[in-house]
C-alpha cells in the first residue's frame, strides 16, 4: 500500500495541504477533491483501488472519504472486478501499511462478483484479513440457491400458502443484527458469522430463524467448475433456538449442522420435526435428516401421530376421549417411497400408545399417508392418515379389556384390524379367557375375534354336571374348561353378551367332561360378577369365586359327530346342549348313551332326545329305549 501513500502525498501537496514556516512542514485539514488511490502487486499489476467524492487528511494514519467506492481486482493484469464496496462516508485507517482498515457508521455495501451482496450500517472492514464487520441492520445475498433442504419444497404446499417472494430463482437472503464476513482467498471460501434475530429465506419457501448462524460458501468462481449452485453453500451452522420451515415441514431445535453437499441435516439439542401432511411429530437427540431420500434418522425417538381410530367409527368406550398416538424407541429411520407413503422403521424398546391401546416390541414399522391441507371448504380426508403397523419381536399388547403376547402383530387403523402371529396368546379379562392359535385377526369396529390353526383356548371352570358327582373330600377338583379347535370366531352382539364358535376337531375338556365335535358354539356374558341366576347348591364343588367366573357361561352348544365322557357314561349324539346354570345336559339327533357304572352290566340309553341333571342316576326322555349287557364273567 506504499503507493497509495504516495499517490495520496502528491495529491495533498498539489492542494497546498502542506506548507511550512521556516522550511518546517504543518498539517492542513484540506479536502482533496476526486481522489484516486490505486495498489499494485510485485508483478506491477492493479490489485485495488480507493476513489470517492473527496477526501479529507484528518492525521498521518487516517483519512476520510465522502462517497466511498473501493474495488479489489484478481492482480492478473485483468480489468475484472472481484469486489466492490461502496459507503456515503468512511475513514481509512493505516492506509500507509500493506492492510489497511475502512469503516463507517452509515450504510455500507459489498458485491462480490455474482457471489454474495453484503449491505448494513456501523461497519468495519479488515483488508488484512479480508473480513467485514456489520454491527447494525445486517443482510448478506448470496447469489445461489438453498433448495428443498429439508425435503419438502414448497411446491409440496397449495399456491394460496405460499405467498409470492421478492428473491430471483437462484437467490438466497439472510438478515441479522450483525455480521461478520471473511473471505479465504486460499481455499476460495467465504465464512458469515451473523448474530440476533437471525432469518434465512429462499424462493421456494424455506425460512430458519435463529440467534446464530455461521455460512460456509465457496466462492462462484471454484476450481472445481462442476459444483452445482446448490454446492456453493458447503456448511451452515445455526445455533440458538433455531426453526426452520420448509412446505409441510417445520423443524426446532438448539442446533442445526446443514450439510448441502452431502443433502444432510443433523439436529440436536431437543430437536423436534413436524410434518402438517403426514401429520407426524418427531422428536429425537439426534435427527439426520437425508434430503435425496427424503429419509429421517434418529435416536431416543418420540413420535406424536394423530388418534389410532378409523374415520367415521365409534370408540369402544362411549365418549372416550381419543388420544395422540406416541411412539417412542430407541432408534428410527423414517423414510418417503414412491408409492407416497412415508415408511418408519423404530428399533430398541419400542413403545406405542394410543386410544385404549398400548404397544411394546423389538422393532415397529409403520406406513403413514400424506394427507395434503384440504381447502377450506373441502371435506375433511375419509382415510386416516396412519395406513400399516408392524410389531415384530417380543410384542406385547393391551387393548381395552384385552391383552396380547407374541411375535408379530401387524396393525391396520383404517381396516380397524389387527392380525397377530408367531405363536401369538390372547387374553380376554372380561371373558376371563386366554387363547392361543397359529393367527389372531381383531376386529375393533365389530368387536370380532377370529382365530385360525391349532386353536386353544382356556376358559373358566364349568361345574361338575356328571350323574354321580362325588361330595366332600371325594370330589373332583375344579378345572378350567380347555377347549381345541382348527378356528375359532368370537365377537360381542349389542347385548354385550360374548359368543365363541369353535369349527374342525374340536375337543372340550373340563371338570368329569371330555368333548368331541365338529362344531361348538359358547355363549357367556362377561359383565356377569355377582352370584349366578339361581342360588348355589349346598354340595357345589365350586368354590364362591369360581362360583362367579362360571356362571358367565350361559350355554355351550356342541353340534357333528358329538361324543363325551362323564365318569362312567359316554354319550354319542348330533347335538347337545350344556346349561350350566341349570345343571343339565341336553342331547338330541340320535342320541345314545351308554352308563358303566355297574360292573356287572353296560346299560345303553337311545330316544330322540334325552337329558341329563347333574348328581342325579336318572336319564330324563321319552320312548327311551334301555338295552342292558351283562359284563359279569360267567362261572
Amino acid at each position: 500500500m506504499r503507493a497509495l501513500l504516495t499517490a495520496l502525498l502528491f495529491s495533498a501537496l498539489a492542494a497546498g495541504v502542506f506548507a511550512g514556516a521556516g522550511g518546517r512542514s504543518i498539517f492542513a485539514n484540506v479536502p482533496v477533491k476526486n481522489p484516486r488511490y490505486p495498489a499494485f502487486n510485485d508483478a506491477g499489476h492493479r490489485t485495488s483501488l480507493i476513489s470517492g467524492e473527496q477526501a479529507t487528511i484528518i492525521n498521518t494514519r487516517q483519512i476520510d472519504i465522502g462517497r466511498l467506492e473501493f474495488i479489489q481486482y484478481p492482480g492478473d493484469g485483468s480489468a475484472r472486478v472481484v469486489t466492490r464496496m461502496t459507503a456515503p462516508v468512511a475513514s481509512v485507517f493505516e492506509f500507509d501499511s500493506p492492510a489497511p482498515r475502512i469503516e463507517g457508521k452509515e450504510n455500507v455495501r459489498l458485491a462480490r462478483e455474482d457471489e454474495l451482496d453484503v449491505t448494513g450500517e456501523d461497519w468495519a472492514y479488515d483488508h488484512a484479513r479480508q473480513k467485514l464487520t456489520i454491527n447494525k441492520n445486517a443482510r448478506i445475498l448470496y447469489k445461489a440457491p438453498l433448495k428443498n433442504i429439508l425435503g419438502r419444497s414448497a411446491t409440496d404446499q397449495p399456491a394460496s400458502q405460499n405467498p409470492p417472494s421478492a428473491l430471483e430463482p437462484d437467490e438466497t437472503l439472510v438478515t441479522a443484527d450483525s455480521l461478520a464476513l471473511t473471505q479465504n482467498e486460499t481455499n476460495g471460501t467465504t465464512l458469515a458469522v451473523l448474530n440476533g434475530n437471525v432469518v434465512i429465506t429462499s424462493v421456494d419457501g424455506l425460512r430458519l430463524a435463529c440467534d446464530h448462524l455461521e455460512i460456509t460458501a465457496a466462492r462462484l468462481r471454484d476450481k472445481d467448475p462442476a459444483l452445482t449452485p446448490l454446492d456453493k453453500f458447503q456448511l451452515l451452522v445455526a445455533t440458538g433456538n433455531v426453526r426452520l420451515t420448509q412446505g409441510a415441514r417445520t423443524v426446532t431445535c438448539g442446533r442445526a449442522d446443514v450439510f448441502p453437499r452431502e443433502d444432510r441435516i443433523t439436529l440436536t439439542q431437543n430437536a423436534v420435526v413436524t410434518d402438517t401432511e403426514l401429520k407426524i411429530t418427531a422428536a429425537g437427540d439426534p435427527l439426520v435428516l437425508h434430503r435425496a431420500d427424503r429419509r429421517i434418522e434418529g435416536k431416543t425417538g418420540r413420535f406424536i401421530l394423530p388418534p389410532w381410530q378409523a374415520t367415521g367409527t365409534e370408540p369402544r368406550v362411549e365418549n372416550a376421549k381419543l388420544e395422540n398416538t406416541v411412539i417412542t424407541a430407541g432408534n428410527f429411520v423414517m423414510r418417503e417411497a414412491p408409492d407416497g407413503l412415508t415408511h418408519a422403521n423404530l428399533d430398541e424398546n419400542v413403545t406405542v400408545a394410543a386410544t385404549d391401546t398400548r404397544l411394546t416390541c423389538d422393532h415397529l414399522v409403520l406406513a403413514v399417508t400424506p394427507q395434503k391441507q384440504p381447502a377450506p371448504d373441502a371435506p375433511a380426508p375419509k382415510i386416516a392418515p396412519l395406513q400399516h403397523f408392524l410389531a415384530i419381536g417380543n410384542v406385547h399388547l393391551a387393548q381395552a379389556s384385552r391383552e396380547a403376547t407374541g411375535g408379530q402383530a401387524e396393525i391396520l387403523p383404517n381396516e380397524d384390524k389387527i392380525i397377530l402371529t408367531q405363536n401369538p396368546v390372547l387374553i380376554d379379562h372380561e371373558a376371563s379367557a386366554t387363547a392361543s392359535a397359529d393367527i389372531f385377526t381383531l376386529q375393533r369396529l365389530e368387536r370380532r375375534l377370529t382365530a385360525e390353526n391349532n386353536v386353544r383356548i382356556t376358559l373358566p371352570p364349568i361345574k361338575d354336571l356328571s350323574a354321580n358327582t362325588p361330595q366332600g373330600p371325594a370330589a373332583s377338583p375344579d378345572i378350567d374348561t380347555v377347549v381345541t379347535s382348527r378356528t375359532l370366531t368370537m365377537w360381542t352382539t349389542p347385548d354385550e353378551l360374548s359368543h365363541a364358535v369353535f369349527d374342525g376337531d374340536v375337543h372340550l375338556e373340563g371338570t368329569n367332561l371330555d368333548l368331541a365335535c365338529n362344531h361348538l358354539t359358547v355363549d357367556a356374558d362377561p359383565r356377569k360378577t355377582g352370584a349366578p341366576p339361581q342360588p348355589p347348591k349346598p354340595d357345589s364343588t365350586l368354590d364362591p369365586k369360581l362360583q362367579t367366573i362360571a356362571s358367565k357361561i350361559l350355554l355351550l352348544v356342541a353340534t357333528g359327530d358329538v361324543r363325551f365322557k362323564q365318569l362312567s357314561r359316554e354319550v354319542t349324539s348330533g347335538r347337545a346342549e350344556i346349561i350350566p346354570a341349570e345343571d343339565r345336559i341336553t342331547l338330541t339327533e340320535n342320541p345314545v348313551i351308554i352308563d358303566r357304572s355297574n360292573p356287572d352290566e353296560t346299560v345303553t340309553f337311545s330316544s330322540e332326545k334325552l337329558t341329563l341333571i347333574r348328581g342325579e342316576e336318572n336319564i330324563e326322555g321319552e320312548k327311551i329305549k334301555i338295552t342292558r349287557t351283562t359284563t359279569k364273567p360267567q362261572p
